[in-house]
């Protein structure tokens, strides 16, 4: 990623997907809690920050998805809660997270039913970053450029680990211009559509013009009497954009503007 975007662009789309994410964690617990029913699931969101390379993370065994518009999102699940999960899941008879030895637990290979769950579980955070056919899971080894990382504790039982989201730069720069790009976007949140539906704006419109000499402007004292006639095409506008025209009228005593035709109309 360009290194320009470690200025605002990159802070402003990590509090966009701060809120996203934070706004998410509940759906997503509840889809975990509906794979292991017999099971008590909590989900947390800890925290994004920024990622350097010379800070990376080991995620050679992370589940890696490729958005449409380019970029990577990579998630990785601490090994022993990997494990446990997905005896849960898969009903194992034997509990292979259970290993005191931290170099016991290191010789346990993740499977690759253990990864598909991986995957499943990478599935709910991209999907609550973008829409689900925007994403594409694949095999790659996740980014080592600049990026964000996002923290999440998943605990199962009583068995806790960090569940770790790595965007890459090529991703954060797609999201970075769909946020200011393309703002009707079904990627951006509809939270942002309403609030914006929701503004208050100021119609204008002119119902008479009267010109007068400018003699006769100066000589104005409070009281003079002007008389005017009300337009036929009465123009209404936000500011200076012109939006429709109109035609004043009365109804049931009402003084009422009817609206006639656009300015597209017009023209």
């Amino acid at each position: 990623m360009n290194t320009d975007l470690l200025g605002r662009p990159i802070h402003t789309i990590r509090e966009e997907l701060r809120k996203i994410l934070e706004g998410s964690v509940s759906g997503i617990q509840n889809q975990i809690q509906k794979w292991l029913l017999n099971y008590s699931v909590s989900f947390h969101f800890n925290e994004i920050t920024l990622h350097f390379p010379e800070h990376a993370e080991a995620m050679q065994t992370a589940s890696t998805f490729c958005h449409q518009q380019g970029g990577l999102l990579s998630i990785q699940l601490e090994k022993a809660s990997l494990l446990g999960l997905s005896d849960h899941f898969y009903g194992a008879a034997i509990h292979r997270a259970n290993a005191s030895d931290t170099s016991a637990l290191a010789g346990i290979a993740l499977s690759n039913s253990d990864l598909r769950l991986q995957q499943r579980l990478g599935r709910l955070i991209a999907d609550a970053i973008a829409p689900d056919d925007m994403w594409q899971s694949m095999e790659a080894i996740p980014s080592n450029d600049v990026g964000l990382l996002v923290r999440f504790t998943l605990t199962c039982e009583s068995q806790s680990g960090t569940l770790s989201v790595l965007l890459d730069g090529h991703l954060i720069q797609t999201l970075i211009n769909e946020l200011e790009l393309q703002p009707q976007d079904p990627a951006i949140p509809h939270r942002f559509r309403h609030a914006l539906e929701k503004t208050p704006v100021s119609l204008q419109a002119v119902l008479s013009r009267k010109v007068m000499p400018l003699s006769q402007v100066l000589a104005l004292q409070p009281g003079d009497i002007i008389p005017i006639d009300l337009l036929t095409q009465a123009p209404v506008s936000i500011g200076q954009e012109h939006l429709f025209n109109g035609q004043v009228a009365d109804q049931n005593g009402q003084l009422v503007l009817i609206l006639k035709e656009t300015k597209d109309s017009h023209s």
